[in-house]
């Protein structure tokens, strides 16, 4: 069928729905990182139509292409972008603009043609990717993703899609229900739209012959796309924060990027909303950030000069920077300025937040059990900490009265976890509490070389954990200002920047044999980011998993994979390599692997090596039959 007539306050508020209205209505905050809800569904769309976010309407791609049988989606055009989005399907784009509540809603679908047709030659064979994304001039934003296709079905043209309450062959998936229990479908939407305008725009663009800016169908002409306070995503629990906007620059340096990414652009066509907070935990944001060079965003050249080239230097090297320190999950877990259990948990009894009595920031731990009690720490990035030290120093007030046994007032104990090193609830010290006495003072653990030097290392998953023993009956205990000292260190460097594949949400490997015999990319365990790939196992000899390399790999290239094999997997040996030109392989062989922690393992291509080097894979060696997952992430070199 072809076509015809077409041509900074920057504290997050961690806010969790339920339902009714009440906690909505009290996000006051100006600069908010997001309001997380357990709704999905229909709740979700009435929580969030409730915050001032659009309801979309019912979706049919040839409806919405054609303009026809009532649809209230515009068609807006192909995006031509010499850059990340799908590179191997047509991206279209659609929108639906709202007045009651105020804004749009764009929907991106990702599509199969048939070779050499374009979508007004006709309709695609199916559309592999959908993903539709509501934000209103209210500021909040709420996120929607066809369900069936995560199976590999696709979305049919012809086929009608609603939103709301329903089966995933006809409904799409809303809220609380994408973070589903076997991982997010599809990604973390977070993870990559984020900034004062949730959608991620692209202006302009070069042409193939990199000689003409043109512009793009996801940048001018469509309404609403900036809201009129700064983006509250509405998310499932536990997704990331969209905290900004940046204090990397300067009001009045509007000569750089800040041309069109800052607050007093509002309201020109230009203006792209201001960034985020960005660091080496944003590394899907700052790969959109890096990818746009020259492409989408491209330089400023007045008088032969690059005035811009400086503002994207900046952004970068925050990207490769630890998170400031107010927004930094392990300073904030160090802090414990709270809240509590957002970053500890105690077993057994609760945790509470002191404002009244603390020796640093707004406020102090209190551990509301008396006898053995264990407080987990929230498990951190080595590389998303500010410093590290050879010992880990604790503030700990024990009270002044109420004392059962004023002869002994308890202990407190320091263990760490680092379950990619094989280290589980190392013990590093003990202290008693009796002497000096009853009030404030500062508990000190030196820890062991072993200990700081897997700390200096990239580690994901690492906790410390305090053990606090106190007389039967004793009152709480106060715990604050966590911190190192002694001989300071540099953190590591992180490995987001370097990562090729990151499992977020179009780049599975679709390739194995043997004992493998499936791959997904919504796992629940992660090395970076939210999704990782799911490497599915019946069998009890060997299997792999391999791609075809995305660029280029020079002789001497470090190739380095990370592997989670949970607990009681009978994997002997995982074999990383890579495959050159002439189908020779060089690998590694590693035994011994931790469990149910991230293992980095690495294959090199030698300097023999044919180019181009046609594979990188994975290969497991199993020592009795096993049925179940085994987790890949981070492929960097």
């Amino acid at each position: 069928m072809a076509r015809q007539g077409q041509s900074a306050n920057k504290r997050s508020v961690r806010l969790v729905l339920t339902g009714g209205m009440g906690l909505l209505v009290a996000l006051t905050t100006t600069y908010a990182g997001a309001t997380e809800t357990a709704a999905a569904g229909e709740q979700y769309l009435d929580d969030c139509e409730a915050a001032g976010v659009p309801r979309p309407p019912v979706w049919n791609y040839e409806d919405a292409f054609h303009g026809v049988n009532g649809t209230e989606w515009q068609y807006h055009g192909v995006v031509d972008i010499e850059t990340f989005i799908s590179p191997n399907q047509t991206t279209e784009v659609f929108y639906y603009e709202s007045t009651s509540p105020a804004g749009v809603c764009i929907a991106l679908p990702r599509s199969d043609f048939p070779a050499g047709q374009t979508p007004d030659e006709g309709p695609p064979d199916v559309i592999s990717l959908l993903g539709v994304i509501c934000q209103g001039i209210s500021g909040n934003a709420c996120f929607h993703d066809q369900g069936e296709q995560w199976n590999g079905v696709g979305v049919d043209p012809f086929d009608t899609y609603q939103f709301g309450d329903g089966p995933v062959t006809s409904h799409f998936v809303s809220g609380a229900a994408l973070d589903g229990p076997s991982g997010s479908l599809g990604g973390v939407c977070t993870d990559c739209h984020r900034g004062e305008n949730v959608f991620i725009i692209h202006p302009r663009t070069l042409d193939d012959a990199r000689e003409e800016i043109i512009d793009s169908a996801l940048g001018f002409g469509i309404p609403n796309l900036i809201p009129n306070s700064w983006v509250n995503p509405i998310t499932p629990v536990g997704w990331p924060q969209n905290e900004g906007p940046t204090d990397l620059f300067g009001p009045s340096d509007t000569d750089t990027c800040l041309k069109c990414h800052n607050e007093g652009a509002r309201g020109e066509e230009t203006f792209g909303g201001r960034f985020p907070t960005v660091s080496n935990l944003t590394a899907s944001y700052c790969g959109f950030i890096s990818e746009s060079l020259m492409k989408t965003m491209p330089l400023i050249i007045e008088e032969g000069e690059i005035i811009n080239m400086a503002s994207y230097s900046t952004l970068l090297e925050a990207c490769a920077a630890p998170p400031p320190d107010d927004v930094n999950p392990a300073d904030k877990m160090m802090s414990m300025d709270g809240p509590a259990e957002n970053y500890w948990s105690a077993t057994p009894g609760g945790l509470s937040d002191n404002t009244s009595n603390f020796t640093e920031g707004t406020g102090s731990m209190s551990v509301n059990a008396s006898g053995y009690v264990s407080v987990a720490g929230l498990p951190f990035d080595t590389f998303a900490l500010q410093e590290i030290g050879n010992k880990v120093a604790l503030d700990v007030f024990v009270p002044l009265t109420g004392q059962p046994n004023p002869y002994w007032l308890g202990a407190v104990q320091l263990l760490v976890t680092i379950p990619s090193a094989s280290i589980t609830n190392y013990f590093v010290g003990h202290v008693e509490l009796t002497p000096p006495g009853k009030g404030w003072r500062k508990v000190s653990f030196t820890l062991p070389p072993v200990i700081v030097g897997k700390l200096r290392e990239p580690q994901v998953g690492a906790r410390f954990t305090i053990t606090a023993n106190t007389p039967q009956g004793a009152p709480p205990l106060l715990l604050d200002n966590m911190h190192f000292e002694g001989t300071m260190y540099a953190p590591p460097a992180s490995p987001n920047q370097s990562i090729q594949y990151n499992f977020e949400r179009t780049s599975t490997w679709d390739q194995y044999e043997g004992a493998v015999v499936g791959t997904s990319h919504n796992g629940p365990n992660a090395y970076s980011g939210f999704n990782s790939l799911v490497v599915a196992v019946d069998g009890g000899t060997e299997g792999r998993v391999w791609t075809e390399t995305v660029s280029d790999l020079a002789p001497g290239t470090t190739v380095t994979y990370r592997v989670f094999i949970p607990s009681g997997a009978p994997v002997s040996a995982v074999q990383p390599y890579v495959a050159d030109n002439n189908w020779n392989w060089s690998q590694s062989f590693n035994t011994n692997l931790p469990r149910n922690g991230w293992a980095t393992v690495t294959a090199v291509v030698p300097s023999s090596a044919a180019a181009p080097v046609r594979e990188v894979g994975i290969k497991f060696y199993l020592s009795a039959p096993y049925e179940g997952d085994i987790y890949v992430d981070a492929i960097s070199w």
